[in-house]
């Protein structure tokens, strides 16, 4: 069995808990997709907000019949909201030295706000769906869109460059996929608002939303392969000098003279 310290602890749960969240939104997505009036075009000429309404509600000046599932998938936009928050709570909070290198002083405040948009953004959405008779609840649901939209690949972008030291290539896949993920995001937000092509934004939105799940399964996967080593050698290598130079001082000696087997063993290892 292996046993882990609390640190490491956090840090394998909150990797597990973004592939899990990323999948589970996936799955979800799928199955409120297969149970549409016409599943194969639902991914491309329906957007994620269209699954989400119930049946019998208005949206678009029509009652919808269109997403039986929509229950599922309001569910699943609230989960994904809400595991995003608990994973940057319980990294940030919990974690210790460890949040100060996935969130340094630099950019702690902007990764912070945007993680924070994105969480509460995503679960606007599955508890405020679209086409609502009552006005501020259809506000409040694009305003959460947007919200998750730019704040969740904005989250994408800033939290990439903490992984230059450790994995670039994974710094580049996050800088990547948040820009890629703003862009059709601005496209979504033109087709939707400003232009009468709002056919198209069911495309444009997924390729929005996609890059966030992208990274959050990337980021869980690394977390999961490098649980305990993902500390820069430089800081590593200070904390193991800091460690050692503690060792040696007369003051550890005494403080540990009464532990007869701590002292036989550190006496073995100083000859």
């Amino acid at each position: 069995m292996i046993y882990l310290r609390h640190a490491d602890k956090v840090h394998f749960a909150v990797g597990a808990m973004c592939i899990i969240s990323g999948a589970f939104y996936l799955a979800a997505e799928f199955l409120a997709v297969m149970y549409c009036s016409s599943p194969l075009s639902a991914y491309f000429l329906h957007t994620i907000s269209e699954l989400g309404v119930p049946i019998g509600e208005p949206f678009d000046g029509v009652i919808s019949s269109f997403s039986p599932a929509a229950p599922l998938m309001n569910g699943a936009l609230i989960a994904a909201g809400s595991s995003l928050a608990f994973c940057l709570l319980s990294f940030y909070f919990l974690n210790g030295r460890r949040a100060d290198f996935m969130f340094p002083k630099s950019k702690r405040v902007s990764a912070i706000i945007c993680a924070v948009l994105a969480s509460l953004g995503t679960a606007t959405v599955g508890i405020c769906h679209a086409g609502s008779a009552i006005p501020v609840v259809e506000t409040l649901h694009y305003i959460g869109a947007s919200a998750a939209f730019f704040g969740g690949n904005l989250f994408s972008i800033i939290t990439s460059g903490c992984f230059y030291e450790i994995s670039p290539s994974l710094a580049v896949t996050g800088k990547a996929v948040g820009l890629f993920g703003i862009i059709f995001g601005a496209v979504t937000v033109a087709l939707q608002f400003l232009t009468p092509f709002k056919s198209l934004s069911g495309i444009t939105e997924r390729l929005t939303v996609y890059p966030i799940v992208l990274w959050d399964i990337c980021v869980g996967v690394f977390m999961l392969k490098q649980n305990g080593k993902n500390i820069p050698k430089r800081r590593k290598k200070r904390r193991q000098a800091f460690y050692g130079k503690y060792i040696k001082s007369p003051h550890f000696f005494v403080a540990t003279k009464k532990c007869g087997l701590l002292a036989n063993l550190l006496a073995k290892l100083q000859q």
